[in-house]
C-alpha cells in the first residue's frame, strides 16, 4: 500500500511565490449571442382569469345566502 501525505509544502516548495502562465498577449473577443425568452401569456391566462373570478364570486355569493338564511 502506498503511503498519502499532505503537509505545508505538498503543492508548492515556497508558498509565497506563484508563477502565473500568462496567455495571450491578444486576447480573443468572444461575442454573446442574446438570449430569447419564451412568451407567456396570451388568451390562455384570461379564460383561466375569468373563470377563476367567476368561481370566486359565486362562493361569495353562496356564502352570502347560507349566511342570511341562517339568521
Amino acid at each position: 500500500m502506498t503511503r498519502f501525505e499532505i503537509n505545508a509544502t505538498s503543492y508548492n516548495a515556497n508558498p509565497t511565490t506563484a508563477t502565473d502562465n500568462v496567455g495571450d498577449a491578444n486576447p480573443e473577443e468572444i461575442i454573446n449571442k442574446k438570449v430569447t425568452i419564451p412568451q407567456t401569456g396570451g388568451i390562455g391566462t384570461i379564460i383561466f382569469t375569468v373563470v377563476g373570478i367567476a368561481l370566486m364570486a359565486g362562493a361569495v355569493m353562496a356564502m352570502r345566502k347560507r349566511n342570511s338564511e341562517e339568521i
